[in-house]
């Protein structure tokens, strides 16, 4: 496990930023597809046509880097 975290010591340290502000990025995008409808269409728009998924692709997303990270 050590050589692992040794050889990727540089990619973790990469990560890290996005791993401790993740919470506040999704509760940002949460609120700025209530405040705003224009934002909200063109998200969902991203979601389907882009990431190929229904509302909530974009979060699904960076949910999935968290958890490829944490394995």
């Amino acid at each position: 496990m050590a050589d692992v975290i040794l050889k990727y010591a540089d990619f973790l340290k990469i990560c890290k930023p996005f791993l401790i502000e993740k919470t506040r990025f999704v509760q940002e995008l949460t609120r700025l597809r209530e405040e705003n409808k224009d934002f909200d269409n063109a998200t969902v728009a991203f979601e389907q046509k882009i990431l190929k998924r229904g509302i909530g692709g974009v979060v699904q997303q960076l949910d999935q880097v968290h958890q490829n990270f944490m394995r």
